[in-house]
């Protein structure tokens, strides 16, 4: 009886979810405007809800034991890397976009397509560089317990932080 439900419950959100897929339109890209290379770090209307930008600061703050002093450094040190290489990214991302359109076009070019992976290459190096001098001022304000924790942390979340725009 018990396996009955959950088969049917299964076949039922299959059949739902490919209903969904085949009554979407996916030739429009969705409404939703792409982010502003202008905005702050803490713009609304993309990332976290302000309310969870304040408790994800206020666990960081409490889990790295930091002084009032070292968390407003850790938040201007972060706002300013954001802002720096928010462009950065998103310039990577329309290369990447380009190179895939490119790419699957019928006749790709391939003088195009090497011209765009040298280019995300020096990008990429770009921001890599970027992310290690944010990196290097956040251990100026960090003692090494601290550094130590934090370079947990971030290792306990990997890397797709480190990939927003």
């Amino acid at each position: 009886m018990k396996k009955t439900i959950i088969t049917t419950a299964l076949l039922a959100g299959f059949i739902g979810a490919a209903g969904t897929a085949s009554a979407a339109n996916n030739d429009r890209q969705a409404p939703c405007p792409p982010p502003s290379v202008s905005r702050s770090a803490d713009a609304p209307g993309y990332g976290m809800r302000p309310d969870a930008r304040a408790q994800k600061r206020a666990s960081i703050k409490q889990a790295l034991n930091l002084s009032d002093r070292q968390e407003r450094k850790m938040v201007e040190l972060r706002q300013n890397f954001f802002t720096r290489s928010r462009p950065v990214v998103q310039d990577l991302m329309n290369m990447r976009r380009e190179l895939a359109l490119e790419s699957v076009r019928k006749h790709p070019n391939r003088m195009k397509i090497d011209k765009l992976t040298r280019r995300i290459g020096q990008v990429h190096e770009q921001l890599a560089e970027m992310q290690s001098r944010h990196l290097h001022n956040v251990a100026s304000v960090l003692d090494d317990k601290q550094l130590d924790r934090f370079m947990h942390m971030k290792d306990q979340r990997g890397d797709r932080h480190w990939k927003r725009s």
